[in-house]
């Protein structure tokens, strides 16, 4: 198993964001400390409640919920907090990557758990990007949108024509083949999608952010920000794991000039499509999402669909608040015997090349050769069911439309293999519950 590490960037947040996790373990409650030290702010506040407060030594509990949390200089400081928490959770299991990328500010944890970055540097330079990249722009009105289902060549061309009518519009984020992110000025910017959508466009997705990032309107924010990177020490050493750039998709290297690439990040567009291409030449079977959301996971999804033959182990988990669902789901079982939920349960499958189905074998295989059942890996086609922990309402929603349909195919077989498969789960769980742990996925 080669396993990639993914962060996500800006509009990953939500409130309420890691608040679980916060009170199941230590490991997070002291990344948070930290983080609100170095920064002189209340990161749990701003995650769990949206309301930015100067940092006081504990976490305020508030019923209040503030709209803090959106704006870029708090929002960079919170996704990248709660993401390096997560890591002390798989650090203590001894789950490691061999590389680790990110989405725009995503690749500043990505440095950081390399060891490119040390945690208080990269601590105050994400407070300090944050503040530029909101504060340090034009006085105008701008947005981003995401394109889905054109590809990158013909948005290209398209803001390349407006742009000739002293309009600002670029491309800014290739995420993967079918989905880019363009930014501008906000009327440029509607003018690209109206035009797009006429041009086969499936959809078009106005994002919210407060600015263009990953454009040339954030010069002076760039300049302001090189001025921060030369007061730090980067550590340029040979790493065990690995770090994607996102302005090229290669691997940062001892050569590099750390000031002027990170300076760079800010104007110049993500490239997460070379950097998922370099994941796989790079033999990455197993991608872990850490911090809120799973829209990364949803680009390597995409991106990877038509090698799933080839790729028959592809392994993709979102690393949130599930850990912490185990964890009361213990808690319950220690106190009532009887409790059990299978939403903790999603299914893992593999794909069978002869049958282009997901063959039920894989799955009594895995369970006969372990000893301990925990957090199981979920396949592709059930991604969202698992990640929403509504697999068995999938299960029974599709039954009785193919029972209603007579149709007893493969898929039919299969789910009725995985309901005889849950209930064996659910009785081994029931004797294994003290030994779960996440660390089994992996043995």
């Amino acid at each position: 198993m080669k396993i990639a590490f993914l962060f996500p960037g800006q509009g990953a947040q939500k409130v309420g964001m890691g608040k679980d996790l916060y009170e199941d373990y230590e490991e997070v409650r002291n990344v948070f400390k930290k983080a609100s030290e170095f920064s002189k702010i209340d990161i749990a506040t701003l995650c769990f409640n949206g309301i930015r407060k100067e940092y006081t030594g504990e976490y305020t509990e508030t019923e209040e919920i503030g709209e803090d949390l959106i704006k870029t200089e708090n929002t960079q400081l919170a996704i990248a907090t709660l993401s390096l928490a997560i890591l002390e959770i798989l650090k203590r299991e001894n789950i490691n990557a061999q590389i680790a990328c990110g989405l725009s500010l995503g690749e500043y944890p990505a440095l950081i758990y390399s060891g490119f970055i040390n945690f208080e540097d990269g601590i105050k330079l994400l407070k300090e990007r944050g503040y530029l990249m909101q504060n340090k722009l034009p006085k105008k009105e701008y947005l981003m949108a995401a394109v889905i289902g054109l590809n990158s060549k013909n948005i290209e061309d398209i803001c390349m024509k407006i742009r000739k009518q002293n309009k600002f519009v670029v491309p800014s984020n290739y995420n993967y083949q079918n989905q880019t992110v363009i930014s501008g000025e906000k009327e440029a910017v509607e003018e690209a999608c109206e035009i797009l959508k006429n041009k086969g466009a499936k959809k078009v997705v106005l994002l919210k952010t407060s600015g263009p990032f990953h454009t040339s309107e954030l010069e002076e924010a760039k300049e302001l920000y090189k001025k921060e990177l030369e007061k730090i020490t980067f550590n340029k050493e040979s790493k065990k794991t690995k770090v994607i750039k996102n302005i090229d998709g290669t691997f940062y290297s001892e050569k590099d000039n750390m000031v002027e690439t990170l300076s760079n990040h800010i104007v110049s567009p993500v490239r997460f499509d070379k950097t998922i291409r370099l994941m796989e030449q790079n033999g990455i079977d197993t991608y872990v999402e850490i911090g809120p959301g799973k829209s990364l996971s949803g680009f390597i999804k995409k991106e990877v669909k038509d090698e799933i033959k080839r790729i028959s182990n592809l392994n993709i988990f979102v690393f949130s608040q599930r850990l912490a669902s185990v964890n009361r789901y213990n808690k319950l079982k220690e106190e009532n015997e009887e409790y059990y939920d299978p939403k903790f349960l999603p299914v893992i499958g593999k794909y069978d090349n002869r049958s282009n189905t997901y063959n039920i074998k894989n799955i009594t295989k895995y369970l006969g050769e372990k000893k301990e059942i925990n957090v199981i890996p979920y396949n592709i086609l059930y991604f969202e069911a698992a990640e929403e922990n509504n697999v068995a309402d999938l299960f029974l929603r599709l039954k009785r439309n193919l029972i209603k349909e007579d149709r007893l195919d493969d898929n039919y077989l299969f789910m009725q293999a995985v309901e005889d498969l849950v209930n064996k789960i659910l009785r081994k769980l029931q004797e294994l519950q003290k030994k779960m742990r996440w660390k089994n996925v992996n043995n």
